[in-house]
């Protein structure tokens, strides 16, 4: 695999009854195989060489990715407006009905870049990676990584 892209972002927790998720930085890694469009997006505590991911989520056909760029967007994923005008975006790698179940979705990243230069690069690197997935798909390929 090739890795794509990697770099620090904050990465909301998941909520879970006794929290409402909490803001991490973490190191994420966007791995990709040229020959059949597979990717796979880690994430680790540190950029330390050879650490074990604390999170890998597989991109499919199916996965999205979004920029939360207004109070409507973020009320409408369950965030607090207050994060309006901040450099915030979403990475559902298998897509959520609705609010509550993408609150309990295991791979559905809130992600926060530190500048607006690094989220254009993640957004474009995860949904050209979605891309290929489904072109993949479409020419017989399963369309996963």
């Amino acid at each position: 695999m090739k890795l794509v892209i990697s770099g620090w972002l904050t990465k909301r927790g998941r909520s879970t009854a006794f929290s409402s998720g909490k803001w991490h930085r973490r190191y994420f890694e966007l791995w990709q195989e040229p020959m059949d469009g597979t990717a796979a997006l880690k994430y680790f505590a540190s950029d330390e060489p050879h650490e074990k991911p604390r999170g890998i989520a597989r991109v499919h056909a199916a996965s999205s990715v979004r920029v939360l760029d207004d109070e409507a967007s973020l009320i409408d994923h369950g965030l607090d407006r207050s994060l309006a005008g901040r450099r915030v975006f979403l990475f559902q790698a298998t897509p959520a009905k609705d609010k509550a179940e993408l609150a309990k979705a295991k791979f559905a990243f809130f992600l926060e870049a530190e500048n607006a230069s690094v989220m254009h690069s993640w957004v474009t690197a995860l949904s050209e990676a979605i891309a290929d997935n489904r072109h993949h798909a479409a020419a017989g390929g399963d369309g996963e990584a």
